[in-house]
């Protein structure tokens, strides 16, 4: 009963995920449904968890620094909500892991969540019926939903694995391709590249700043397109995107708006502009300009700090596996939206905290 319980809320936040930009959900208010539903999920979690709160190890300083910057400063200069919105990830993520995680439910789940995203993409490129939503909002569920499947695909590699694995990455990459989603078929890729050579990749994780350098992608990519926008990768960008994907240019105006939020930073360094007004398609650049320096250094750390923690379990093919689709999708954030707005795309917050739960699971089976 319990298994069948998490996989609802797994296909029930992807649901929410999916529903909450789209013109429906947005006349519907779907958006506030989901912010209540965490909330309330969270609260009774608390309730019944016999331990002392703790949510990825935070510290009072750092969860006062990330009050103050993601809530405090918006809400009185601007009387934005949006940040503290944003920040209902963190009750999300703690739910999920308060869950028992087991191989099962994320084999079926993962199944379930593949289905669906291949489904939303039949859909959009056949029919009529979601012709009014955006292909970057398409590319990011889809995305998403393959790398939640990805989960169940580490771990012993047996022909029937490999077989399923490469059916429903094909099928992903050939239903993606209509919607002109380069950097989503180009982290697929990347994801299976990774799961196929595990050991090479755990040997990277398992290095003392590899969450460091992993969370600084999204940075990183930014500077570099902005200081040397000729570096001869990004002319190859280019010709690949124009021969390939009907673009004009490699980033299609992100390093603009990447200019543009750099050249906003000495006026509002530590707290930003505390504003949702831009898509800023790339994770670093969106809280960085938003929260500024301070509130860039609490995101940082929140992420850093719950994936150290999954680190030292990483022998486990399902946490593996967890760590491996998050930073795939938050790499893949350099250049795309869908994981720093005021009420983001869910999934990933989910595997964060599937990964947390794992690891809460694990350690009940050593106790015992």
């Amino acid at each position: 009963m319990k298994q069948i319980f998490f996989i609802i809320l797994v296909a029930l936040v992807w649901v929410f995920s999916t529903i909450n930009t789209s013109g429906w959900g947005i006349a519907n208010k779907t958006d506030l449904i989901t912010i209540f539903l965490i909330v309330a999920w969270f609260l009774i979690s608390k309730g019944k968890s016999k331990t002392k709160l703790q949510i990825c190890g935070l510290n009072r300083k750092l969860l006062f620094y990330t009050f103050l910057s993601f809530v405090f400063i918006p809400v009185v200069i601007h009387g934005s909500l949006e940040g503290a919105s944003y920040l209902t990830m963190i009750p999300l993520v703690y739910c999920f892991s308060q869950l028992e995680v087991t191989k099962t439910v994320i084999t079926i789940s993962g199944y379930i969540i593949a289905g669906l995203g291949l489904a939303t993409l039949y859909v959009f490129n056949k029919m009529d019926v979601l012709s009014g939503w955006n292909e970057n909002q398409i590319a990011m569920i889809g995305l998403f939903s393959c790398m939640y499947y990805y989960i169940s695909l580490t771990g012993h590699l047996t022909l029937r694995k490999i077989t399923i694995g490469v059916a429903i990455s094909v099928m992903y990459v050939s239903l993606l391709q209509p919607t002109n989603a380069r950097s989503s078929i180009l982290f697929i890729f990347i994801a299976i590249a990774i799961i196929y050579t595990n050991n090479a990749a755990k040997e990277y994780l398992g290095k003392k700043n590899a969450m460091r350098w992993s969370l600084s992608v999204p940075l990183i990519i930014a500077i570099m397109v902005v200081l040397f926008p000729d570096f001869y990768l990004f002319e190859y960008i280019k010709d690949v995107s124009t021969s390939g994907f009907s673009k004009s240019t490699a980033f299609n105006g992100r390093d603009d708006i990447w200019k543009a939020a750099f050249e906003r930073l000495p006026k509002n360094f530590f707290l930003g502009t505390g504003e949702f007004k831009v898509n800023h398609h790339n994770s670093a650049m969106a809280v960085l300009d938003i929260f500024g320096v301070i509130g860039y250094i609490c995101w940082f750390k929140l992420l850093k700090k719950t994936l150290e923690i999954m680190k030292k379990y990483l022998d486990d093919e399902i946490l593996f596996g967890c760590m491996i689709s998050f930073l795939v999708i938050f790499w893949q954030q350099s250049l795309d939206l869908g994981f720093v707005t005021p009420l983001p795309n869910m999934v990933p917050y989910m595997i964060l905290g599937l990964g947390l739960g794992r690891v809460n699971t694990i350690r009940k089976w050593y106790q015992s």
